[in-house]
């Protein structure tokens, strides 16, 4: 109801008291809060800003998974079989069986990251097509290897389902700690039970058959047996011989610095039979700039090359030598089949030697392994115990041993 009754006419200080606020708020409103979705990166955006801050070895690992996030999948089936197995493009074949198994991941690059775009079965998702991708590319592989003669692979996929769990929880714990989302969906997916490993030290008479293996055959057998060489007596990661250079070799001390893991160089002691052999390697196959007695040389130059191509120029070593070494001695060697054998076999091998020698922290400081508790903090090696290891392993005296130096420091 209107009523004809006069109004009282308002108070000019609480009018402009409200007209004050009302533009305040009103300003505030225009404002964007500090939780604007305007400001957040969609996930493609962010997946590559986070890749450029990791290492080489951990972004070849994780981008595959992250992409397959961002940019979808085909459709896999539940199991690989002949005619439907791509392990890139998944199943293309509609069969009934693969048409009612099948599972793809829908892409989610332009998704903006906020809280509770992402959940838990999304990644669960993503997670078992990884698996499934694996499986396929497996099976693959493994009709390669039945027509060389090689053992099978594991066709479970359990593997790559581990590494989409651990990149998707480091993508999306990054993106908890940069504030864009408010919970971690991968955190509580429950990795897969692993299978035991097949990995184990090689015996002595294994050992003899594969250097014998090693140098009857194969293209270039010179290389093939330094490299066993290297990564026995140095017990180094595949990265740590690929990366090896001529500042690597340490003549004076008698040890090799290796960088792997986190980029962080350690002091390997070794046989002086060892450095000379790289270092005539190096200065055989890699030209003047790899020879220590040319006055071209580059301490930065590689010191593992193949024979020099028909143009004469030095071709470093590349990681592809190392599969080629791998299927020739499993062809060889029926037990290098079962154990499926790499050189990481040699690492260990030679590990499990230092342990049997001088023990555990020893053996912990050869293989370049962490401390993991308190304890590994005030007993841990130093470079003078694993020196006299590995002088006894190798029947070569160094001079960073103890025991081999006189009161006046001159080796025995």
């Amino acid at each position: 109801a209107v009523s004809d009754e006069p109004t009282a006419p308002a108070d000019p200080a609480a009018l402009l008291a409200a007209i004050t606020s009302l533009l305040g708020q009103a300003r505030l409103d225009a404002m964007p809060l500090a939780g604007d979705l305007r400001s957040h990166p969609t996930l493609a955006a962010y997946i590559d800003k986070l890749a450029a801050l990791l290492s080489e070895n951990t972004r070849r690992t994780w981008i595959t998974h992250w992409r397959r996030l961002s940019d979808g999948s085909g459709r896999y089936c539940a199991r690989p079989h002949d005619g439907c197995t791509d392990p890139e493009a998944g199943c293309t074949c509609g069969c009934g069986a693969c048409t009612t198994s099948a599972v793809q991941v829908p892409a989610a690059g332009r998704k903006v990251l906020a809280p509770g775009a992402f959940s838990r079965s999304e990644l669960e998702l993503a997670v078992e097509v990884a698996r499934r991708a694996a499986a396929a590319r497996a099976a693959r592989d493994n009709r390669r290897r039945a027509r060389c003669g090689l053992a099978p692979k594991p066709e479970l996929g359990k593997g790559a389902a581990e590494l989409a769990i651990t990149a998707y929880r480091h993508l999306f714990s990054r993106a908890v700690d940069d504030d864009l989302i408010d919970r971690n969906p991968a955190e509580r997916i429950r990795k897969p039970a692993r299978d035991d490993s097949v990995r184990r030290s090689i015996t002595d008479p294994e050992l003899a058959e594969l250097f014998a293996v090693i140098a009857s055959g194969g293209d270039d057998p010179n290389l093939d047996l330094l490299l066993a060489w290297t990564h026995l007596e140095a017990m180094c990661r595949r990265e740590g011989a690929l990366g090896l250079t001529g500042a690597s070799l340490r003549p004076v001390d008698q040890v090799i610095v290796l960088v792997e893991k986190g980029a962080k160089p350690r002091r390997q002691p070794v046989s002086a039979e060892l450095i000379a052999a790289l270092a005539a390697h190096a200065a055989e196959r890699g030209g003047p700039t790899a020879d220590r007695n040319s006055s071209a040389y580059d301490p930065g130059s590689p010191l593992l090359y193949y024979r020099a191509g028909p143009d004469g120029r030095p071709r470093p070593l590349s990681s592809r030598r190392y599969d080629t070494l791998h299927r020739r001695v499993q062809r060889a060697l029926p037990w290098a089949g079962e154990i499926r054998w790499s050189v990481h076999a040699l690492r260990y091998t030679g590990g499990v030697a230092i342990e049997r020698i001088a023990g555990t922290q020893v053996a912990r400081l050869a293989l370049g392994h962490g401390r993991r508790t308190v304890t590994d903090t005030y007993i841990q090696a130093n470079e003078a115990r694993l020196a006299a290891a590995v002088a006894a392993w190798t029947g070569s005296p160094h001079p960073l041993d103890p025991a081999a130096c006189t009161a006046g420091g001159a080796l025995r």
